[in-house]
């Protein structure tokens, strides 16, 4: 399977979201390949921190899937 493309949203962090790319892996999990640590660094993740991830899917206007992650800080 190739990467798609996956928007993460942050309440605290008011814009359009950052792109990550996600991809399945041979156990059926799916792991991050690129993006990530600019979602770390911009929403401030830091060790210790507890955060809670909500993955969505969503068709947009012109009938295509989109995927997202919300993300909570505790």
């Amino acid at each position: 399977m190739e990467a798609m493309k996956v928007i993460v949203y942050n309440s605290c962090y008011h814009d359009n979201g950052l792109e990550v790319f996600l991809k399945a892996v041979k156990d059926g999990r799916a792991i991050i390949t690129r993006g990530w640590t600019k979602v770390v660094r911009t929403f401030g993740m830091e060790e210790g921190t507890l955060w809670v991830f909500r993955f969505f899917n969503t068709i947009d206007s012109q009938k295509h899937l989109q995927f997202s992650l919300h993300l909570y800080r505790l």
